[in-house]
């Protein structure tokens, strides 16, 4: 139930609308960029300061970057103009490559492409939003497009799909982006993958330019929602029958929304001084609405603050902080997160064991353990080891009053954030997490002690990964059963038989969590 889930390889990786649930990307090597200019662009919402492409001359130097010197004047014939595609969208272009056919985040990615590039803060912004707003939208866009190709989305080059489906996104969802250089940026690099689909690429975009999206016709039913909602048909389909129509149409529209920026304090740091500080550096904090600690951060340029580099807080989605909360344990507790990496549930539960108790983190890989030992390594009552809790404890470790188990999972809950994910899950990907939930529950249980307490939670919401794998733990270990919270407000409003949250209802990422008491 981590931010650090994978996805599979071209698995429902669909590429048109026509009935098939998966749209590919492309491996294409795209490792041309454009000029060091910008389009100066300040985002999609009343933002100022936007200018289109330039009619620089499209010839390369040996770096790929265009020498940008017009055309010999001698010839007697004026310049022919041809539009060079900006850094932001050359960059984008790129990124977007890896949508269906790779295991890593789009954003890990997108940020080495835009530091290799050299991008401005404008042109950073401009290549952040087109890179997750066409993964949000990728479906929706590839079936409208699908109406105004004859022979649809599938007779184009993977390239040249992604081409148009970036020219489409700019001119249906940024308003403050010039038209044309939506359109002619989008037929270069269109262009530039398969020169025999430039015109027809010009055609459709201007198409869109002059009379918006055409209906959707050649759909119905479920794949008519999906492309609607722009998610996977399986996912459609699982939605409806856990919660109906409705309550679909609301997640699938609050998961194709930016995700807020919730943090915690450093445990290290007197709570005063981080808030002053923060202040100081022009951010707004309003509390949480159920974590305590909590607080949702209003900052231009969050990363950048010297707060942040001195690590005086951390990004933690409130679901992440009431799942370690869930867990209650008590100063002077000697507890195992389990599944720790990245590392903020915890920083939460060494804020609640005090320096009395003990936190056993651990993680299966290697580098997220190093960087799990590096985040913890300012704490003395933590012990930070690469294990694989399927095996049960480390050597040394035998039992615990509470344990924490934020099991590796599918991580549907977070397509706000990685709304890549979407696009490279099926179910048999959930099939698959659920079996490797099972193992983990059934082998950390044992080293929880009599009337101690274990949380399960995974940031996803399908029944293979939540109630089926409790129901199943529960029939097989009879000496186990739920357990309810502490009373207060937040557990009264939000707990019943389980912790289920979701970003339409809550505002949070999806999770789900259940607390188990060992009872003999």
């Amino acid at each position: 139930g981590r931010d650090d889930q994978r996805g599979s390889r071209g698995r429902d990786d669909q590429r048109g609308s026509r009935g098939r649930d998966d749209q590919r990307g492309s491996r294409g090597n795209d490792d041309q960029r454009g000029s060091r200019g910008n389009d100066g662009y300040r985002g999609s919402r009343g933002r100022d300061d936007q200018r289109g492409s330039q009619g620089y001359d499209d010839r390369r130097d040996s770096r790929g970057y265009g020498e940008y010197s017009s055309r010999s004047q001698d010839s007697g014939q004026a310049p022919k103009r041809i539009f060079q595609v900006s850094p932001a969208r050359r960059v984008a272009f790129q990124a977007l490559h890896s949508l269906f056919e790779e295991d890593a985040f789009l954003q890990p990615a997108l940020s080495a492409l835009a530091a290799e590039a050299q991008l401005s803060n404008n042109d950073r912004r401009l290549a952040w939003e087109l890179v997750l707003g066409v993964s949000r939208q990728w479906g929706s866009l590839v079936a409208h497009l699908d109406e105004l190709l004859s022979e649809g989305c599938d007779s184009l080059p993977p390239e040249v799909l992604r081409a148009l489906v970036l020219g489409a996104y700019q001119l249906v969802h940024l308003d403050r982006i010039p038209a044309y250089a939506a359109v002619n940026e989008s037929v270069t690099l269109a262009k530039e993958s398969d020169p025999k689909f430039t015109g027809v690429t010009n055609k459709v975009l201007k198409l869109i330019m002059e009379n918006g999206l055409p209906e959707l016709t050649k759909l119905s039913g479920h794949k008519k929602l999906a492309a609607e909602l722009s998610h996977p048909e399986w996912w459609v389909k699982a939605q409806i029958k856990r919660c109906g129509i409705e309550q679909t149409k609301r997640i699938a529209a609050a998961n194709n929304k930016a995700a807020p920026l919730s943090i915690r304090f450093s445990p290290k740091i007197d709570p005063q001084a981080v808030h002053e500080r923060l202040l100081e550096e022009g951010a707004q904090l309003t509390p949480l609405k159920w974590a305590n600690g909590g607080y949702d951060l209003k900052v231009s340029r969050p990363f950048a603050l010297s707060s942040q580099r001195d690590r005086w807080w951390y990004v933690q989605d409130e679901a992440s902080q009431l799942v370690a909360q869930l867990l209650e344990p008590r100063p002077g507790d000697q507890v195992w997160d389990v599944c720790a990496a990245p590392g903020g549930k915890s920083l939460t539960l060494l804020e609640m064991i005090g320096e009395q108790g003990q936190l056993l983190a651990t993680d299966l890989h290697e580098r997220k353990s190093n960087e799990l030992n590096t985040r913890l390594s300012l704490f003395d009552n933590v012990t930070v080891c690469q294990h694989d809790g399927a095996k049960g404890a480390p050597d040394g470790f035998k039992f615990f009053d509470k344990i924490l188990l934020d099991a590796p999972c599918s991580a549907l809950g977070v397509i706000r954030r990685h709304p890549e994910i979407r696009w490279r899950r099926n179910i048999s990907d959930v099939k698959r997490a659920a079996k490797k939930q099972r193992k983990l529950l059934e082998s950390v249980a044992l080293h929880l002690k009599v009337g101690g307490t274990l949380v399960y939670s995974v940031c996803t919401d399908t029944k293979e990964e939540t109630t089926e794998v409790i129901n199943d733990f529960l029939l097989a270990f009879p000496d186990f059963s739920v357990s309810s919270p502490s009373s207060n407000p937040v557990w009264d409003e939000l707990y019943n038989d389980a912790l289920n949250l979701n970003p339409a209802d809550h505002g949070s990422d999806s999770f789900y969590a259940v607390k188990l008491m060992r009872t003999r």
